[in-house]
């Protein structure tokens, strides 16, 4: 479904990437784990052309978009929901809009049809009754949920999570983790959930990646992550867990 080949990605003299290659298969949840600062999230932002590639080829499918314009992502993109590490929910729009928004922009479909897709789509991820308010009226996690009703109110056939647990209390996270499973399961979508939080990557993951030193070094189901020994996934691995005990 996703697949990236021999990615390079510099910024002036610090290289980021340096021959990543990873395949997602349609319907699964892929865990890209890895320390902060390893590239994460630029891995994120190359798949969606935010930032360009310096070398490498990103596969959607049969469709490699590697070379895309801004203008020929545009069709690509709204295929991909995305929830942000921070939300980027609209300050000056009400819950109902920031949701609404990816259907006003970039679809014909009528008021009541946009209307009832954001009530369903609150009613998911269990915020419904907050049309009105406004982001600033919200906690950090009442905003990721709005911010996953969002992501997928457009149908998407990919979501991909930026830190979905990162700044909000442990049973929040919870909750957060919970709908991302419960989005595979309701909505087949194919994920790609970036984040050092074993716990959440050991709940959502169907199979884990591992970014160090600009290359994926492991890639494997649950309990392959958990008996790997290489070094380098070892040691993250453990501390994370102890970190959580």
């Amino acid at each position: 479904m996703i697949r990236l080949v021999d990615l390079y990605k510099s910024f002036g003299s610090l290289q980021v990437l340096k021959g990543l290659s990873l395949e997602v298969k349609r319907g699964e949840t892929m865990v890209v784990l890895g320390r902060s600062g390893c590239g994460k999230s630029v891995l994120l932002k190359v798949i969606l052309r935010l930032l360009p590639l310096d070398s490498g080829e990103v596969w959607f499918g049969d469709l490699n978009t590697s070379d895309f314009t801004d203008f020929q992502m545009v069709p690509v993109r709204r295929q991909i929901g995305m929830l942000f590490q921070g939300s980027a929910l609209f300050d000056s729009m009400t819950v109902f809009d920031n949701v609404a928004y990816p259907l006003v922009e970039h679809t014909d479909l009528p008021d009541d049809e946009i209307e009832e897709r954001v009530h369903r789509m609150l009613e998911f991820v269990e915020m419904d009754g907050t049309e009105n308010k406004m982001p600033g009226e919200l906690s950090g996690g009442m905003r990721k949920r709005i911010a996953l009703a969002r992501a997928l109110v457009a149908n998407p056939d990919y979501v991909f999570f930026d830190e979905p647990t990162t700044g909000i209390d442990p049973i929040t996270a919870s909750r957060i983790n919970e709908l991302i499973v419960k989005t595979q399961q309701e909505y087949n979508v194919t994920s790609i959930v970036v984040t050092h939080d074993i716990a959440s990557a050991l709940f959502v993951g169907d199979r884990f990646s591992f970014i160090y030193d600009g290359k994926i070094i492991f890639v494997g189901d649950r309990s392959e992550f958990l008996a790997c020994d290489i070094p380098a996934v070892k040691k993250f691995r453990e501390n994370g867990l102890w970190t959580k005990r």
